[in-house]
């Protein structure tokens, strides 16, 4: 078989019938997978954006007592935490409503973490203290 007569009747299957509803229907399923994602990524902050910069400024002069209070440690994964150690919003920024983003920075919702525990936690929500 000739290089001609493989793209020839390829060519001619995607005219069928069958090619075109098995092409729509790969369309349908990709945009339903993709709802979550769109959804997620055209949400918007509740807060003003210039409040949630005072709340992680604040949030990080509070960052050398709660390294003591934790012991050095990261919080997620318990290794020793080096300079390059993030001040964590264990509840999301993202997740306050307008009406409770002042208890944001509640010491309860505050911990550090390392580096690679906090980019891997991101804007998600966690259960209990292992990521």
């Amino acid at each position: 078989m000739d290089e001609y007569d493989i793209f020839g009747h390829l060519l001619e299957y995607q005219a069928t019938e069958e090619f075109n509803a098995s092409a729509i229907h790969q369309q349908q399923l990709e945009t339903e997978r993709k709802r979550p994602l769109m959804a997620k990524a055209s949400r918007k902050y509740r807060a003003d954006h210039s409040v949630l910069v005072q709340l992680r400024a604040e949030a990080a002069r509070m960052k050398s007592d709660i390294i003591e209070q934790q012991g050095g440690l990261c919080f997620y994964c318990s290794a020793e935490l080096q300079s390059s150690a993030e001040i964590d919003h264990i509840k999301p920024l993202i997740a306050f409503s307008d009406a409770d983003i002042e208890h944001a920075n509640d010491r309860s919702n505050l911990c550090v973490s390392c580096q690679s525990c906090n980019r891997r936690k991101g804007r998600k929500r966690i259960k209990g203290q292992q990521l």
